[in-house]
């Protein structure tokens, strides 16, 4: 025969152990692995806008990110987030705070695999800049115009100084040497003619005779 005093007796020890248990090892949430990308900028200007694309796996259900899950690490701006269904944009306006390493987080819990939450994830580092940081944009060479011709000439080594001088002496030598030659034949040739004003058929005065 059924006693029902016994049943309720034995529910109600179950149910004592299952709540001791309950108490006793606590729950642990299960976390499906991060499986969101986050794509931006490598250098941020300091004042200005930077957007960072964030897409979900095609079977992230519940997706629902907002500007409290965003983190930022080691810098300052404001935060807006925008789109829908898998992707969404996070917009950060007027940055603060110069510096390498700089990197945005997205907490857990913004979207669900089955039953699982989406396990959250940190974006690659980035570098915030300064508007006067002269090393992070180089600005562009502006080309020459009226480029005046450069009249310097290569200075000259001694020794080739000193062998072009003789060189030159040589030749001015060799073409006086000619020169010389051709007067001395001159004067030579000269000595030589006879005289022509003299009349060698004239008779030559034998002396103290008059003839």
């Amino acid at each position: 025969m059924f006693n029902i005093k016994r049943y309720v007796k034995f529910m109600f020890i179950i149910t004592v152990i299952y709540i001791s248990i309950s108490i006793m090892i606590p729950f642990k949430e299960i976390v499906a692995a991060s499986s969101i990308s986050i794509s931006g900028p490598t250098v941020v200007i300091e004042g200005q806008s930077a957007v960072f694309n964030v897409v979900y796996p095609q079977n992230a259900i519940y997706i629902n990110l907002s500007s409290g899950d965003v983190v930022l690490n080691g810098f300052q701006a404001t935060i807006s987030v925008t789109g829908s269904g898998n992707s969404r944009k996070i917009i950060l306006n007027n940055v603060r705070g110069t510096g390498n390493g700089r990197s945005i987080s997205i907490a857990t819990g913004t979207g669900y695999i089955g039953s699982n939450k989406i396990e959250g994830v940190t974006s690659n580092a980035f570098r915030i800049k300064g508007v006067n940081d002269s090393t992070a944009t180089p600005k562009p060479n502006k080309p020459q115009t009226n480029v005046k011709p450069n009249n310097t000439t290569p200075p000259v080594n001694n020794n080739q100084q000193q062998n072009g001088q003789e060189n030159k002496d040589q030749n001015n030598n060799a073409k006086e040497e000619p020169e010389k030659k051709e007067e001395e034949n001159k004067e030579q040739n000269k000595e030589e003619q006879p005289d022509k004003n003299i009349d060698y058929d004239a008779k030559i005065p034998i002396p103290n005779t008059g003839k």
